[in-house]
């Protein structure tokens, strides 16, 4: 897949999914706030080399 996001130093391909953490510990909407910070921030598309991305291939989950 190709490259379209770099979030602290890694390099992530493919569907990103960002969700809350709700008081529970389980997956939640995100607020108003944090889908308007994140449309700015995420607004312009990332381009990578496929090498960059090789570089970056794991698997992981992060809840934010």
């Amino acid at each position: 897949m190709r490259g379209n996001r770099r979030i602290n130093g890694e390099i992530y391909a493919g569907p990103l999914l960002l969700a809350g953490d709700g008081q529970d510990g389980e997956l939640c909407s995100l607020t108003r706030r944090q889908i308007e910070n994140y449309s700015r921030r995420f607004a312009r598309p990332e381009l990578y080399t496929d090498e960059e991305v090789e570089d970056s291939i794991k698997i992981e989950v992060y809840v934010i």
